[in-house]
């Protein structure tokens, strides 16, 4: 699918997997054409468009070929769109060094939280959030913001700032590898989650921008099959087919 280059919110967006190849065991990326390889049999589900299913127990994955966006201290903005029907613990979106331990930046849920850890070698800035009503069964947006060393590290959940924290890690966070879905090299976690979206810029999107992403996540595509089940959260309106949002 084609990204409209003219759309503000194309501007800095450095890898985009819509994950709406319905069928194979691979999925591209709209931004440069990288692909991404299906690692322990995350699911297709019913219908082109409706994104992968992704089983944490199993380790099921998507190892992606796309640059991490978190090296060193540049600002960056990842997002996901996501639907879990339990609570659980599961990540969406991470970034780390090959075979690391531990992620280096990611955005996941956990129990009640969702959350957006940023790590390095001298300690961990988890920007969290509990309460909130993500495992109903419904598609949500995540987004972590980091403004970089000496600013913000933010979170947005549907489009609204749940979480704000000083980023004083430093700047030697430095992945080599991105994977959507479970990393294979960490201990398992538990649960189930579709993910039918995940976007990463290298620049601060703005609270304004996120709202805005968060409301109609395919806008930056002109002319785009939107199936009308992504309505986010429990927002009323719903998104339409082959509407044409970017004229």
């Amino acid at each position: 699918m084609q990204i409209d280059r003219g759309h503000p919110l194309s501007r800095g967006l450095a890898l985009c997997y819509l994950l709406n190849e319905g069928a194979g065991s691979r999925v591209n990326d709209s931004v440069r054409g990288r692909g991404g390889s299906l690692l322990n049999s995350p699911t297709w589900q019913a219908g082109q468009g409706q994104g992968l299913r992704f089983i944490a127990a199993q380790s099921s994955s998507v190892s992606l070929n796309s640059p991490p966006l978190s090296s060193g201290n540049v600002p960056f903005t990842m997002v996901a769109l996501f639907r879990a029907e339990f609570t659980t613990i599961s990540y969406l979106y991470s970034e780390a060094n090959t075979g690391n331990n531990s992620t280096l930046a990611e955005i996941d849920f956990s129990n009640a939280n969702v959350r957006f850890p940023l790590r390095n070698d001298t300690g961990t800035l988890l920007i969290s959030q509990t309460n909130l009503s993500y495992a109903d069964g419904n598609w949500h947006v995540l987004a972590g913001v980091s403004e970089g060393n000496g600013r913000n590290a933010l979170l947005y959940y549907d489009g609204r700032l749940v979480a704000s924290v000083l980023n004083v890690l430093g700047t030697n966070i430095t992945p080599n590898a991105a994977m959507i879905g479970s990393r294979p090299q960490l201990s398992p976690v538990y649960g189930t989650v579709d993910i039918a979206g995940v976007w990463g810029y290298n620049r601060i999107l703005s609270a304004g921008e996120v709202a805005q992403l968060s409301a109609e996540p395919f806008q930056m595509f002109g002319k785009i099959a939107v199936p009308v089940y992504y309505s986010i959260g429990s927002r009323i309106s719903p998104f339409w087919y082959a509407r044409n949002v970017h004229q």
